[in-house]
């Protein structure tokens, strides 16, 4: 027990130490195996979230099976989405985890530091990447045995286009830029979640550190969710809710206007997704419509050189999993993006008392729903861990009088 304590506290404090040794997959990995009998342990009490995991994890099992039937069937991707089945398994890990309550003092006590550390790696690898055109990268354990893999490597940032040439476009703590961008959005979420009463220069000052490091990412779509959520920590009355209402038209036209130049910052990464989207959903229906085709294949006259159902999470889900399992996944989307939005209309337009910590984490919630529309949460282990840590924030943290739970 105190070796499982142990690596869990240290995933939580040095995840970036664990990042540039090459070392985060065996860590979690060895940290989710002492964790085992914890999960398991949990799942038998019915908890209905670890319940629900386990239904999609089912399925996803179920229509992995399957697709040694299908002309599409290769090793290779065979194996690419076992490893995506079990990084989604860390969901598992981090939502159990804060049922221990010395853990989850550590991680309140420890979060700032976790996020101003990778604030700083990112801020190093942006300026080296302007001042040197080039990328920047350190050599990492695995790098020096001779082994060579995106999963091993620590690249910090990388030149690139977006609006200008040799954009720094940061990949730390993960695989790929957007991947960087979700983490981010995660830590900042769950420091926000258990440290939303600080002093209010401090929470700004972490705020705009924050929207740099998602700038540098090169992400549109989490550049503006981190915008929104900068406005509603300013929420703190219903007079100012009141206030936001009656300027959504005004918002409205601003996010249509803002949206349409961010477009144009990489118009061919827009064309591709389009493409993705479109040709995965109809294949999926002429192989399984109600299993879906249990991987994301490579089919280059469809998709190119990207996997089909890739760069979203729920559609991802409906391409591998069909109707089913997708269905599932698009239901609770729905459904938890309906109660915000009613969540909304009742603080604004009844007298249910507002409570701007409960609004914030409803609302760091959602976007980090909205930004998983846009990426895969399985492709690298660490989001899926961050994303149950936030999952307990969301279904057992109590702000207040409030608990902000789905009955």
């Amino acid at each position: 027990m105190k070796l499982r304590i142990w690596f869990t506290k240290s995933i939580i404090k040095y995840p970036y130490l664990y990042w540039m040794l090459g070392l985060m997959l065996p860590a979690l990995y060895f940290t989710l195996l002492l964790s085992i009998n914890k999960i398991l342990k949990n799942v038998t009490k019915k908890d209905n979230v670890l319940v629900f995991f386990v239904v999609v994890l089912f399925i996803q099992i179920i229509s992995l099976s399957l697709t040694i039937f299908y002309p599409f069937f290769s090793i290779g991707r065979f194996g690419a989405i076992l490893h995506n089945i079990f990084a989604f398994s860390f969901v598992f890990l981090g939502y159990i985890i804060l049922f221990d309550n010395t853990i989850k003092e550590f991680l309140i006590k420890n979060i700032s530091k976790l996020f101003y550390a990778v604030a700083l790696l990112v801020f190093l690898g942006a300026m080296y990447t302007i001042v040197t055109k080039e990328g920047s990268q350190i050599k990492t354990i695995p790098n020096l045995l001779g082994i060579s893999s995106k999963f091993f490597n620590a690249t910090f940032s990388y030149p690139a286009w977006h609006f200008v040439p040799d954009f720094p476009r940061t990949r730390v703590l993960s695989i790929y830029p957007n991947g960087t961008g979700i983490t981010l959005l995660l830590i900042h979420a769950i420091y926000m979640n258990f440290n939303y009463n600080k002093a209010k220069k401090t929470q700004i000052i972490t705020f705009i550190i924050f929207i740099l490091c998602v700038f540098t990412t090169g992400s549109r779509a989490f550049l503006v969710l981190s915008v929104f959520l900068f406005i509603v920590y300013f929420i703190n009355s219903k007079s100012k809710l009141w206030l936001l209402t009656f300027l959504v038209p005004i918002l409205l036209i601003a996010f249509i206007i803002v949206s349409n130049y961010l477009l144009s910052g990489r118009r061919g990464s827009n064309e591709m997704r389009m493409l993705i989207y479109s040709n995965s959903f109809q294949y999926m229906l002429d192989i399984n419509p109600f299993f879906g085709l249990g991987m994301k294949p490579i089919i280059p006259e469809l998709a190119d050189k990207y996997p089909l159902g890739s760069h979203s999470t729920p559609w991802g889900y409906i391409i591998k999993c069909g109707l089913l399992g997708g269905g599932i996944i698009l239901l609770t989307y729905v459904s938890i993006i309906v109660r915000y939005l009613i969540y909304l209309f009742q603080l604004t337009f009844t007298d249910k008392k507002l409570n701007p910590q409960r609004l914030y984490l409803f609302s760091s919630f959602v976007a980090v729903l909205i930004a998983l529309i846009f990426e895969d949460l399985d492709a690298y282990e660490l989001m899926p861990f961050y994303f149950g840590i936030l999952v307990w924030q969301f279904y057992r943290m109590k702000t207040n009088d409030y608990e902000v739970e789905a009955n």
